[in-house]
């Protein structure tokens, strides 16, 4: 990726952003900056890259610094255009996503034997990072972590409208509120975050063998990939497993002293699973949902999942999926002590294309804004109006800040009444005994 200069115009711009932006969050009472995070950042650093949210539109990547020796303390993406959101995701903890992306792709590219010639990363929403790739036969479009391959609508052109993601009046209360935020008091410390069950970086992983789940396709060769929202399901079950709610700290994953273990990220040919406890609860939630071989879950087959929960944990619990989540409704889901799943689409409408080596298989049915992601989320921050989410990439991605705002079709699915089997085995409910979560 190309290292944005530090001395244009809008350089400076994005620049006096990110220094508004960690300026007052210094200034912010703060429970915590982030889960086992030693200390908070002090210094914004050189903007150490550039993303695109369409080829006329960058967004500029900042280092947060801190320490003795100025080691890194995070990130923030920010904009020098008001016709774009001031802050458009960061962290308060790890390297520069950037170094995360580059890092990911050249290892990924390297195990299917290709090689980058260059490398443009679009940010078309914080879940579908998208590589502009030159590998030596044109430029081809990638969706991050899956590698999957897209085309722009206008074939070597991308173009967004903003006006159909923020309103005008939106755009200007966020560059004013922090443009000026000297000038307004301080915000409380309206930060709220499940420290306590922060979920357990796991990922996609590939060990099954073509065929085993009714589907000849090899997406992930020489297996299937596990998909994303399986994983979510996994990385709630790791926030669960370490509270006593109605004994399901010692129901899921019993006797497996696996499970607090992080995943490496998965280049999606090797298979990164570090407890086989935890990899077999993947794939029951990815046998009961019917995702495809390729890691595709369909919305109305999501909640099946919460049978893994009743019958091999005897947690019959009542799951749902709320639909047209907004912040304000994050906010009381986390209120109520519960982290959740989020998925969401992008809008990037592209369309699926071919391309000749096998290695990095075609899309069906359209790019990033028919294939969405889920995530865990276990925290909120009404000063920014953002999120904390877990996003089940393993231990070489960061858990990140992001807004609602990019995401189309957005859901929640959380508990609405906790339960356990009054008898018996976890692996064997008897007549179950429920207790109400409290509903809103």
């Amino acid at each position: 990726m190309p290292r944005a200069a530090n001395d244009t115009p809008n350089a400076r711009q994005a620049r006096s952003v990110a220094t508004d932006f960690l300026s007052r969050e210094l200034a912010r009472p703060r429970r915590a900056a982030a889960p086992n995070q030693k200390s908070f950042p002090s210094t914004v650093g050189d903007c150490s890259a550039t993303f695109w949210w369409d080829d006329q539109t960058p967004l500029y990547e900042f280092p947060l610094l801190g320490g003795d020796r100025n080691a890194p303390r995070g990130y923030v993406i920010v904009s020098a255009s008001k016709t774009l959101p001031p802050v458009h995701e960061y962290a308060f903890q790890g390297e520069p996503v950037s170094v995360q992306l580059n890092r990911f792709l050249s290892r990924a590219l390297t195990a299917r034997g290709l090689e980058a010639r260059s490398v443009t990363w679009y940010h078309w929403d914080p879940l579908r990072p998208v590589a502009k790739v030159d590998l030596g036969e044109g430029p081809v479009y990638l969706i991050v972590p899956t590698l999957r391959r897209v085309d722009p609508p206008v074939q070597l052109r991308v173009g967004r409208d903003a006006s159909l993601v923020w309103k005008a009046d939106d755009l200007y209360r966020r560059w004013d509120a922090l443009s000026n935020w000297r000038l307004q008091p301080i915000l409380e410390s309206t930060q709220f975050t499940l420290w306590d069950r922060k979920p357990m970086r796991y990922t996609q992983g590939c060990n099954i063998p073509p065929g085993t789940l009714g589907s000849p396709e090899n997406y992930c060769a020489p297996n299937c990939i596990s998909g994303c929202t399986c994983v979510a399901w996994a990385l709630l079950a790791s926030s669960y497993k370490q509270i006593d709610q109605n004994g399901s700290n010692t129901r899921i994953w019993p006797n497996a002293g696996c499970w607090n273990v992080e995943w490496p990220t998965s280049d999606y040919v090797s298979n990164p699973s570090q407890c086989q406890a935890v990899s077999d609860s993947i794939w029951n939630f990815h046998a009961l949902m019917g995702t495809t071989c390729g890691g595709l879950t369909n919305t109305s087959n999501k909640l099946k999942a919460a049978d893994g929960w009743r019958d091999n944990w005897g947690l019959p619990w009542r799951w749902y999926d709320r639909a047209g989540l907004d912040f304000n409704y994050c906010t009381t889901i986390l209120d109520k002590f519960q982290v959740f799943m989020f998925s969401g689409t992008g809008n990037w409408d592209a369309v699926g294309g071919s391309f000749p080596r096998q290695h990095l298989r075609p899309m069906s049915g359209g790019g990033p804004g028919n294939e969405g992601h889920s995530v865990a989320v276990y925290g909120y921050d009404k000063g920014n109006n953002t999120v904390l989410i877990c996003l089940g990439w393993g231990t070489g991605f960061e858990d990140k800040w992001i807004s609602l705002d990019p995401f189309t079709d957005r859901y929640a699915t959380y508990v609405t009444q906790y339960g356990f089997a009054v008898s018996g085995s976890a692996g064997s409910p008897s007549p179950a005994r429920a207790t109400p979560a409290p509903r809103w």
